[in-house]
């Protein structure tokens, strides 16, 4: 009978284990996105300073404890477009995110999503000592960006990267 206690104990342990990770996979057709969440992401639209000026930014953000998590888009016009490459744009992008973060650059480096461009960014936020993940992509004229905020030294990192690596563009 002990064993059968124990072996339900156990069971019972691990199913309330799974419940706590299992994330939703959320959806923006309007964006053209997928992207796995631990929870329901909440949409806002804000205008932002950016480096041609005032843009609109869809964004979508979990608050959870101390951390955040956002995904969010903005479409620039072809006049910003034309006569720049993907580099270029992404780079302007990763700097305007750490000038509004009032953040220092811990390291940054090219990644892609398919044949799509994209930058990626680690900033600390000197005066919260948080830390953020920027993933930032070019897809046409819309630029994607998907941020996780943590502070410093929390145990966050495989959350982190399971919310940016789940990315999916919708056909």
């Amino acid at each position: 009978m002990k064993i059968t206690t124990r072996i339900f104990l156990l069971l019972l342990i691990c199913t309330i284990g799974c419940k706590q990770s299992d994330w939703i996979t959320f959806r923006s057709f309007e964006g053209g996105f997928s992207i796995q969440s631990p929870s329901e992401l909440h949409q806002q639209i804000v205008s932002m300073e950016s480096f041609i000026g005032p843009i609109e930014f869809t964004l979508f953000m979990l608050e959870e404890e101390k951390f955040v998590y956002l995904v969010g888009y903005s479409d620039y016009p072809d006049s910003i477009i034309f006569g720049k490459t993907a580099e270029e744009l992404l780079k302007y992008a990763a700097s305007g995110a750490i000038a509004n973060m009032k953040g220092t650059l811990l390291k940054e480096s090219p990644i892609s999503l398919g044949e799509n461009p994209g930058w990626q960014i680690s900033i600390k936020e000197e005066q919260t000592k948080r830390e953020y993940q920027i993933h930032l992509y070019l897809v046409g004229n819309r630029l994607y960006q998907l941020t996780t905020l943590a502070p410093q030294k929390a145990p966050f990192q495989q959350n982190a990267k399971r919310f940016l690596d789940s990315f999916v563009l919708l056909d």
